[in-house]
């Protein structure tokens, strides 16, 4: 019988039996995505039973981001398959246009109770048999800070875009349509007078390659 599964954030490690007759894709290279491509995972497996469980977890690659803050959740799946003998656990991953950045899939056979991350952590490094990792790059570009906050009037945020893959990019700001800025950040001091709604975008352009992402910020009037 198979089960839906969420992402899951933290593992424990574990003695592990069996092995893994397949892997697909192959984890040796790192692959690429446009976003709304769907990445489609398997491992088959052998010889899993009693208290051990699989999990797909999906990570961003940044070490200063806590695991828990994972925006990526909500676009990736699991199905694990609960036979005995032989599984085929599944999983599939479809970036949105919000979603450009580094990223690293695990798959883990665990036992036991998912519990902490430092564990998860741990899990990590030891890339055991269970273990399996896909290096995962989505194009395009991100403004960080990604949680939308609402600025206040005589107060500073400062916007910092990325693009990827990584190379060289020129990045134009644009604030209600009108060039603001030039350059990786975008230090924004709204006015009085700009209390309400705007949109805010940035483009990346690279060789032979430009992407574009816009957003809408506030301005809180009190």
């Amino acid at each position: 019988m198979k089960r839906a599964g969420l992402v899951y954030l933290v593992v424990v490690p574990a003695v592990l039996w069996g092995c893994v007759l397949s892997v697909t894709p192959d984890t040796s290279e790192t692959i690429v995505l446009d976003p709304g491509e769907t990445l489609d995972l398997a491992v088959k497996t052998t010889g899993i039973g009693g208290y051990e469980r699989s999990y797909y977890i999906v990570d961003v690659s940044d070490p200063d981001v806590p695991l828990s803050n994972t925006i990526e959740q909500n676009n990736f799946s699991s199905v694990i398959d609960d036979g005995s003998q032989v599984n085929v656990d599944t999983a599939t991953y479809t970036p949105n246009e919000e979603s450009a950045g580094e990223y690293t899939i695990l798959y883990a056979v665990v036992f036991g109770t998912p519990s902490t991350e430092m564990e998860m952590i741990m899990l990590k490094i030891m890339k055991a048999t269970y273990c399996q990792l896909w290096q995962v790059v989505v194009r395009g570009v991100a403004i960080l800070p990604k949680e939308n906050t609402a600025a206040v009037p005589g107060t500073t945020i400062t916007y910092t875009a990325k693009a990827y893959p990584e190379g060289d990019y020129h990045y134009e700001w644009l604030l209600d349509n009108v060039s603001v800025a030039a350059g990786a950040t975008y230090a924004f001091t709204p006015t009085t007078a700009q209390c309400g709604t705007h949109t805010l975008s940035v483009t990346a352009t690279g060789e032979d390659v430009a992407y574009t992402l816009e957003r809408g910020i506030t301005v809180s009037g009190s």
